[in-house]
């Protein structure tokens, strides 16, 4: 795939339950790390994960993601124990403003997950 292009099949809604049906999301190992990347743009922001999927993660997120528009391409690094996974590719699907801090919604594209290994941390 080519640097800045998405996989055509790549669908946020895929993060969103049937109806009826609840999207399962795991509490992540502790002590998770993500650094997100706006593709192309050079920003970052560091996160601490609180949920994870093969699907995708949820964090709370540091104030510089106000700057991450939605449906951004991003980049993700995660980081567990000071092992650092391989980067994979997302997209901001949700944001959720709680008070003080700020929960971020983040789906993995599709492939991308499962080639870093996250399905054996979940």
């Amino acid at each position: 795939m080519e640097y800045g292009k998405t996989d055509s099949s790549f669908n946020q809604s895929s993060l969103r339950p049937e109806p009826g049906r609840r999207r399962s999301f795991r509490r992540c190992p502790e002590g998770m790390t993500a650094e997100i990347e706006i593709e192309g743009a050079g920003k970052t922001c560091q996160c601490q994960v609180v949920d994870l999927s093969p699907h995708g993660l949820g964090c709370l997120d540091c104030d510089a993601s106000a700057e991450l528009p939605e449906n951004a391409n991003l980049i993700v690094w995660l980081t567990h124990a000071e092992d650092e996974l391989l980067p994979v590719i997302g997209r901001v699907v949700h944001r959720h403003d709680y008070g003080s801090f700020r929960h971020l919604g983040i789906e993995f594209e599709p492939e991308g997950a499962e080639m870093v290994g996250i399905g054996s941390l979940v």
